[in-house]
């Protein structure tokens, strides 16, 4: 009897552990819910149970394919075998519809890729890339060919027309048969093979003004089109042995200038199976079409801005597009009558649309584009799945107060905040940086208490605005420290203060806020301000900063001989950072009279690197000073910690900067910032594509933070929690019963 209740057991013991495993196999199906940038969902709403549970939103990965820019994707007539191809020349591959994706291979050469083709038996395969001529010397049109379904690629040889191409080809077409193709060459060619790419010759040689961009045949490979700047199109019914220039299109308005027109082109142009519908793109949104292969054409209005045709079907009716292209904002619209009506489809994409592939059957939809994203659809747009993403922030800034266990961060994906010293992290303001114009990366502080914190930064809502906290960040409020104007006449006037930069003492109670015409300054905690006007004439501020109490000091570079600023940081005229920036300066002076202004940054020559072998310790010979792009140091002065311009490199000293030592990071991303915890005992390395780490030996070593953990949905812990529950109410009945049993034998 007890062996009989013993196996019962262990069967509901059994049972109940299958329950857990394949509930939790389930779950691990489940895709993540909503955007990564956005806030979670609302505790224990539907959204909340039923989406697996994300620590580090921001950092989500899908799939293994890294965060590289991906610029073109094609699959297979059954819809099952797909290739995608970024930039840099790596090719992705995928035999499940793109369920799981995995690289391929990667060409050799450096360039920049644009386009690739495969054929039905997945071995052979073409890609296309190059670089561009510029001022110093020319570029190259790079071919390159597989024939072990892209594991290895060999630049193409085979034909002096393709090696003597001098700048980055356009754009290339293939016919169905897939023998015959089209190049669009740099020096105003068109180049064409008859035997699968093997052996290119010219068919087309244009003028200077023939910079075409685009070309496109019907599916017998016999009519086709080719634009360009200048407005050009050119036509031909031969397969490209003849072209002829056509101008009976649609002109723009008369009264648009001759620069105007100069300055305008055709981007990119659809053709139909049939050769009878023909739609270009123009520069500004306008679209002109031909339903009678081009005897007669109209403008084709639209709704949209930027709208860029990608497919359009065999027989004309049925046109895909993307309106906006080359942003974030970019969306995919459809008609189905051929542009009379538009319809948008709702994607879950936050990355920059590159390309875009739709099967035969009109249903399966793949997009492609930034951060390694790749989305589908096998319902034509009605609900998509994310097959791969890598997106990323740019973290610029960040705040480590170990007092009170709280940390921030601010990046192009709003403001981030964490209460366990930055080991996860949850979004606090959803906002996007703007950092398209140039100027100040955001910077946020806060004082020693923690309780109040400054945020300066351009955001695409608020442009150019300021955040400030007086409750440890559970509020933020935009304020300005400029005064609105009073009357009609000074809102004539009126010029809106757009901050750079701003410094606060650690008690929070001077601060002091700037742009590049206008000072700041406050001593009673932010409550009222002071404005300070320019008094230097030059482009050097230092006089009107060291005459508020603080300096600047910018990091540069030179780019073509030209100088420019990669950002400037400021810091009180009484800190270590000033002192050691002014100590520099005066050396220069001393080394250099003649010039008549000294250096604009720092210049550490005594900075050591490893050599190759890793085995020793030499000095910077790259150059006579070490360049960095930020720099902080401790309270004493006697320890150090610096942004190097090599991304995933920083440079540190211990001994009052008297010497410095490089040091790696485990990334590979450009580094924004570093700065000490409040406590000093820990330093922050920040910057590019969630790039986080923290060092406790003053950056020997450093370890990644804020890292991307998918657990299951609360739903499964629910369930977990009920199963083990009702065992153990199970068991206690058991044993209940079994000691009125005894007791009741005793009795």
């Amino acid at each position: 009897m007890f062996l009989f209740r013993l196996l019962r057991f262990l069967i509901l013991i059994l049972l109940t552990l299958l329950g857990v495993f394949f509930a939790y196999r389930y779950q691990q199906t489940l895709p993540v819910c909503g955007d990564q940038f956005a806030a979670a969902p609302e505790r224990f709403s539907q959204l909340w149970w039923t989406c697996p549970r994300e620590l580090n939103r921001h950092a989500r990965v899908i799939g293994n394919i890294g965060n590289k820019d991906f610029v073109d994707v094609k699959f297979s007539v059954d819809n099952s075998r797909g290739w995608a191809l970024s930039y840099d020349g790596r090719v992705f591959g995928t035999t499940d519809g793109g369920s799981q994706w995995a690289k391929l291979g990667q060409a050799e050469i450096g360039g920049r890729f644009t386009q690739l083709k495969f054929d039905e038996d997945g071995l052979h395969g073409w890609i296309l890339g190059g670089s561009s001529a510029w001022t110093f010397g020319p570029g190259s049109t790079d071919l390159l060919t597989t024939n072990d379904g892209g594991k290895t690629w060999t630049p193409y040889k085979g034909s002096d027309a393709i090696s003597g191409l001098k700048d980055n080809s356009s754009g290339m077409v293939w016919a169905k048969d897939g023998n015959r193709a089209w190049l669009l060459g740099a020096q105003n060619t068109i180049l064409h093979s008859k035997d699968g790419g093997k052996q290119w010759k010219h068919q087309f040689i244009g003028s200077k003004d023939d910079v075409l961009l685009d070309i496109a045949f019907d599916k017998d490979g016999k009519t086709g089109w080719a634009v360009g700047e200048l407005r050009s199109i050119l036509k031909t019914t031969d397969g490209g042995e003849h072209w002829q220039r056509i101008s009976n299109f649609p002109k723009k308005s008369d009264d648009a200038s001759a620069n105007e027109y100069r300055r305008s082109y055709f981007s990119t142009v659809s053709v139909s199976g049939d050769g009878q519908q023909i739609w270009i793109n123009g520069d500004d949104g306008e679209i002109i079409g031909s339903s009678d292969a081009g005897l007669h054409w109209h403008l084709q209005p639209t709704p949209f801005n930027r709208l860029k045709i990608i497919q359009i079907s065999d027989d004309g009716l049925h046109w895909w597009a993307i309106n906006n292209e080359g942003n974030e904002s970019a969306i995919l619209i459809e008609t189905h009558d051929a542009g009379k009506t538009w319809l948008e489809k709702k994607t879950p994409a936050n990355f920059v649309i590159r390309r875009v592939a739709i099967a035969k059957d009109n249903q399966h939809i793949w997009m492609v584009g930034s951060e390694g994203g790749i989305i589908a659809s096998n319902n034509a747009g009605l609900n998509w799945s994310t097959q791969a993403s890598h997106f990323s922030a740019n973290i610029f800034d960040v705040n480590i107060h170990t007092d009170t266990g709280q940390s921030w961060f601010v990046s192009n994906k709003g403001l981030w905040r964490s209460l366990d010293n930055g080991n996860t992290w949850i979004q606090a303001i959803r906002d996007e940086v703007n950092t398209n114009g140039g100027g100040q990366l955001p910077l946020i502080s806060f004082d020693v208490s923690g309780q109040t914190g400054l945020i300066s930064g351009s955001w695409r809502e608020y442009p150019e605005q300021l955040l400030r906290t007086y409750d440890g960040g559970n509020t933020w409020q935009r304020f300005s420290p400029q005064s609105p104007p009073k009357t009609e006449q000074e809102e004539l006037f009126f010029s809106p203060f757009q901050a750079n930069g701003f410094l606060m003492t650690k008690d929070s109670q001077q601060i002091v806020i700037h742009d590049d015409k206008r000072i700041f300054s406050s001593l009673d905690y932010g409550k009222t301000w002071k404005e300070t006007q320019r008094t230097s004439t030059d482009e050097n501020l230092s006089q009107d900063h060291s005459a508020q109490g603080f300096c600047s000091v910018g990091y540069e570079y030179e780019i073509g001989g030209d100088t420019v600023d990669l950002r400037k940081q400021y810091d009180w005229q009484s800190s270590h950072f000033c002192q050691l920036y002014e100590k520099g300066e005066r050396m220069d002076r001393q080394q250099h009279p003649e010039f008549a202004s000294p250096h604009k940054e720092f210049q550490f020559s005594n900075v050591e690197v490893l050599s190759e072998d890793e085995k020793k310790w030499t000095k910077y010979a790259w150059g006579k000073f070490y360049p960095i792009m930020w720099l902080n140091l401790s309270g004493d002065a006697q320890r150090g910690i610096a942004v190097s311009r090599t991304p995933g490199t920083i440079i540190a000293s211990e001994d009052g900067s008297e010497h410095w030592r490089e040091y790696p990071l485990p990334t590979t991303s450009r580094l924004n910032t570093v700065r000490y915890s409040s406590n000093e005992k820990q330093a922050w390395a920040v910057g590019e594509h969630n790039a986080m780490f923290m060092s406790e030996d003053n950056g020997k070593t450093w370890q990644a933070k804020g890292q991307y953990q998918r657990l299951p949905p609360p739903w499964f812990y629910a369930l977990c929690s009920g199963l083990g529950l009702i065992c153990l109410l199970l068991v206690i009945d058991k044993i209940r019963k079994h000691v009125g049993v005894k007791h009741n034998l005793t009795a």
